[in-house]
């Protein structure tokens, strides 16, 4: 497993600190120029910056085999992961030096999903307000063809990171590391989509049932995720994932999209526990709301999913991401279940059925 192995990437910031003595903008425009080596998390995902200008940035992800769920569709946690980035760039560009940002809402509204040969998700963010220890970003999530995905909004904190005053930031470009072999998101998938006709015969708790006694095999999501140990019961579902640096930015920070990703994945679990066979589902809303920061020191996280609302066409789940004891983050959402309808005719809303909860 990717988690397991030696971490690739550079935590910039900790290394040469007098970068952060440097404006939001200029870091921006030095990181769209690669002057410093990237993080874990780019050689784990692939997500970058391609544009930046005041009050802006735009991100793509690389949408690679291992994004598909048992499904082989990409969910609405892996949309939260690309848009949270660009989303907190594009206040990031306003600051002065000596700031740092972190994600305290995430809210998406959704309108398809990426088909799983879509290339890559686009996020492209813009500023809506900016105040002295708070942001307002809102972005598109759009697919390589300019399919709108979905909505987002999220909500900064910011707050002044001490330096030193004669810190300076490199001149140039600061070499990168060289590995060995292609980096994870290259590499080729491990794990497998189930095939339509397995969903069109067993119930969601069957497949359940059939996954814990490894009858089915795992989706290559899982398996990206580092997702492990997950219990379940009709209608609520945990699964804990590993607190990895592979995770991590360019100042050794957990990933907020990862966090996101993490309880969707726990919320899916809960709604497939309660799945027809011959059913499908597509997300209509995911808000996750961060509580504190985890710490990728490499112990366990533990997400734990609830369906409280189950009518005939909609259900709404909540979830919550713990580290030990402490409560990291808690999200919501909602889904619109579609009987009958195969999962590869599940990607766009558009031709869902009204809802009628």
């Amino acid at each position: 497993m990717v988690t397991d192995e030696p971490i690739r990437g550079v935590f910039a910031y900790l290394e040469h600190p007098g970068i952060l003595s440097l404006d939001g903008m200029e870091q921006m425009r030095r990181w769209l120029r690669k002057d410093y080596p990237f993080p874990p998390i780019w050689y784990k995902a692939g997500s970058e910056q391609v544009e930046s200008g005041p009050g802006m940035s735009t991100w793509t992800l690389p949408v690679t085999p291992w994004l598909l769920n048992a499904a082989g569709t990409l969910t609405g946690g892996v949309l939260a992961f690309a848009a949270d980035a660009p989303l907190g760039s594009a206040l990031f560009t306003t600051l002065p030096p000596a700031s740092f940002l972190a994600t305290s809402e995430l809210s998406l509204n959704f309108m398809r999903a990426p088909a799983p040969d879509c290339g890559a998700i686009i996020t492209r963010a813009r500023l809506i307000q900016a105040g002295r220890t708070q942001g307002l970003t809102e972005g598109t999530i759009e697919d390589a063809a300019g399919h709108l995905l979905a909505h987002a909004t999220a909500r900064n904190i910011v707050t002044s990171f001490p330096i030193d005053e004669d810190a300076k930031a490199p001149e140039g470009r600061v070499p990168w590391p060289e590995y060995d072999g292609p980096h994870p998101f290259q590499r080729a998938a491990e794990g497998e989509v189930i095939p339509q006709e397995v969903w069109d015969r067993m119930s969601g708790m069957e497949m359940m049932r059939a996954w814990q006694k490894d009858e089915l095999p795992v989706a290559p999501y899982s398996v990206w995720l580092g997702s492990h140990h997950f219990e379940f019961e009709e209608g609520t579902f945990s699964v804990s994932f590993p607190a990895a640096q592979w995770w991590t930015t360019g100042g050794g920070a957990f990933y907020g999209g990862t966090v996101a990703m993490y309880l969707d994945y726990a919320m899916h679990g809960a709604i497939h526990t309660g799945l027809p066979a011959g059913s499908s589902w597509a997300t209509l809303d995911l808000k996750v709301n961060f509580l504190r920061p985890v710490s990728p020191d490499g112990s366990d996280l533990r997400a734990i999913a609830a369906t409280v609302h189950r009518g005939r066409t909609i259900v709404v789940t909540t979830a919550e991401l713990k580290q030990g004891e402490k409560t990291i983050a808690l999200a919501n959402s909602s889904t619109m279940l579609l009987p009958g309808r195969p999962w590869t005719k599940a990607a766009s809303l558009d031709q869902a059925p009204a809802t009628d909860g």
